[in-house]
């Protein structure tokens, strides 16, 4: 086509819709020689409503790919994630010092019981200081992180305050008050219990840690229900 039959051309795909973008893939000319030949073009209401449409219709399509992108690259660190936890799992499983292996299985169904298993971090609550003692060792055994590195949550109950269980937690521990966080929780509803010591929540941060023990735990199952036959 000629220059008189490209501008007619870019006329009559401008009115019937389309941006400036899609005139150039159609007849391949400058974008400056076409916002030349329309400067002086405006869409009547249906051009604009074409225009609109195709843009939002778009964006949709933008969205909905990235989505896809985002969700593809999600399952594939899982699938790293997991493959990774296998192995471990295999060598850790194989252990021959028979108590190296039921302290191994022993954290994970632990976790599997009061562990956190949504968000983005590794998270395990208990109102037992020797439950949260073994998972302290646990951690620092087979995640590889230290006890400094743990945040450490102490969750108490409003009328139980007055009895400074950050010292106890503290004295558990072996850490400094400074080094506790605490959450205070609504009146009790039952009578005083002596025995009481609120809760320890300790969290990792880092989804890797998660997806790794949230493997671990589907992995014992699997390893029990191959190895005892359970329906």
């Amino acid at each position: 086509m000629d220059g008189v039959q490209l501008k007619n051309t870019a006329i009559k795909l401008r009115n019937s819709g389309l941006s400036y973008t899609e005139i150039i893939k159609e007849i391949k000319v400058p974008k400056s020689t076409l916002s030349y030949w329309l400067k002086n073009i405006s869409l009547d209401d249906r051009g604009r409503a074409l225009l609109q449409s195709r843009l939002v219709e778009k964006q949709k399509r933008g969205r909905f790919s990235t989505s896809i992108a985002l969700r593809a690259r999600k399952v594939f660190k899982e699938k790293v994630a997991f493959d990774e936890a296998e192995k471990a799992f295999n060598v850790l499983c194989k252990e021959n010092k028979e108590d190296n292996h039921s302290f191994f299985m022993t954290g994970i169904s632990l976790y599997w019981s009061s562990g956190g298993k949504k968000g983005n971090h590794f998270q395990f609550v208990s109102s037992d200081p020797d439950m949260i003692l073994f998972m302290v060792k646990w951690m620092g055994k087979y995640l590889k992180v230290p006890k400094r590195d743990i945040s450490f949550r102490i969750c108490i109950k409003q009328d139980y305050m007055a009895q400074n269980l950050d010292n106890f937690w503290s004295r558990t521990l072996m850490i400094s008050k400074e080094n506790l966080k605490i959450s205070i929780l609504s009146q009790s509803k039952t009578p005083k219990n002596p025995y009481y010591k609120g809760s320890c929540m300790m969290t990792i941060s880092g989804i890797a840690i998660l997806r790794k023990v949230l493997a671990w735990q589907n992995l014992l199952i699997k390893y029990y229900k191959d190895t005892s036959n359970i329906p």
